[in-house]
């Protein structure tokens, strides 16, 4: 028999996308699923929403509790969630027909604790396109997904928990940063750590709604020093786990410098620069490539280079 997947959906001031999402989840082609609504002291209709369709659908189950944010409400579904496998869905957007189908297949075959899928950004009501061909799978064993943090899979496998779905032991004395943001960042690469297997598909199942409102587009989230304590404790973390996880140690270190350019580049911020010059002069014995120390001298000549050599 089909595992049981349990969904965490934390749910908060979403009213108006809220049907979209769980009606996504419920019309899945793999239906062994266990659907967990956290109405984190939503001020709209969004917590009526989630009883009104616990009432037509036994899998659904709906905590009522007071805002505590996103983390908090993530750590209820937690709490309470009963399947051996968890997918997390955000409650502004939705899933393909046969995205848990794809995950939960990819992940048998591969005999993986985590599969990922990518994802499609999109703006207005659905998607326009979502038709997908199946592409490219990638398998990788042991730490060869925590060095992929870093490289050119980094988004998929580091920003995000709700491309994906895990083994529930995964979590086990593990949960969300509670009152952080960047809070994705903190957990998975924990989980991905405990992972031995972890499997890649390239199709795009999971659309990501671009709300202008979220907390992602907001400036002060850019600005946040969450970010820099997440590398901080990323970082204690590697160190803790001795000599073996040492090149994890000097890849955050470089994730934790391009993470600063990335941000300078949109807000132009001086404290943000001397923030980054004091790292790089930290991090400098670590870290190797010229363009970090021309960004340190000039940021202006390091986007002309980048510009020039178009990398």
């Amino acid at each position: 028999m089909d595992k049981l997947i349990s969904v965490i959906v934390p749910v908060y001031k979403v009213e108006k996308y809220l049907k979209r999402c769980i009606e996504s989840i419920q019309k899945q082609t793999y239906q062994n699923l266990e659907i967990i609504l956290v109405d984190d002291g939503s001020p709209d209709r969004s917590g009526e929403i989630c009883d009104e369709y616990a009432k037509t659908d036994a899998r659904i189950k709906v905590v009522h509790k007071p805002n505590g944010g996103l983390s908090d409400a993530r750590n209820a579904g937690l709490s309470i969630c009963t399947g051996e496998l968890i997918g997390f869905v955000d409650s502004d957007d939705y899933i393909a027909p046969n995205f848990f189908e794809k995950l939960y297949q990819y992940k048998m075959e591969h005999h993986a604790e985590i599969s990922v899928c990518n994802y499609i950004r999109f703006q207005g009501e659905t998607v326009s396109d979502t038709k997908t061909e199946p592409k490219s799978v990638k398998v990788w064993k042991g730490k060869e997904a925590l060095e992929n943090i870093y490289g050119s899979y980094g988004h998929l496998l580091s920003a995000c928990v709700w491309n994906k779905l895990y083994d529930a032991d995964l979590f086990e004395n593990l949960r969300f940063p509670v009152g952080m943001k960047n809070e994705d960042e903190y957990i998975l690469p924990r989980l991905i750590d405990k992972a031995e297997t972890m499997v890649y598909a390239e199709e795009g199942l999971y659309y990501y709604y671009i709300n202008e409102g979220s907390i992602t587009e907001d400036s002060g989230y850019l600005m946040s020093d969450d970010v820099y304590k997440i590398f901080e404790d990323r970082m204690a973390y590697f160190e803790d786990k001795g000599e073996e996880y040492a090149r994890f140690v000097r890849l955050t270190k470089k994730g934790y410098l391009d993470r600063i350019i990335a941000r300078y580049k949109k807000l132009s911020n001086r404290e943000m620069l001397a923030h980054y010059r004091r790292k790089y002069k930290e991090y400098q014995k670590d870290v190797s490539g010229i363009g970090y120390r021309i960004f340190s001298i000039s940021p202006k000549a390091y986007y002309w280079l980048v510009k020039l050599t178009g990398r």
